[in-house]
């Protein structure tokens, strides 16, 4: 299987961003499947909406993993305020 390589104006490669996100005080929250469910669909949503490609959303008992692709017209902090943001009002 062939990796496909990205280009665009100014750069040429791959680039993927990998964010880890954790509860205050590191609580158990994920343990319950339903606020799996909801921060996974927020998270889809998010992402659609920013024309970024989620790749992989994994949870932990007291975190979550995400790796995204095609995200070079934000940056780190804009993409971490998005995705918290919105997940927390869901669930909220």
């Amino acid at each position: 299987m062939k990796t496909q390589v990205e280009s665009s104006a100014d750069s040429f490669g791959e680039s993927y961003l990998y964010l880890q996100f954790t509860p205050k005080y590191r609580r158990n929250v994920f343990m319950d499947r339903f606020i799996q469910k909801v921060c996974g669909a927020s998270f889809r949503e998010v992402a659609w909406k920013l024309w970024v490609r989620l790749e992989v959303c994994e949870f932990g008992p007291d975190h979550i993993h995400i790796f995204i692709d095609e995200w070079k017209i934000y940056t780190i902090p804009q993409l971490a305020q998005f995705f918290k943001g919105n997940s927390s009002k869901e669930v909220r």
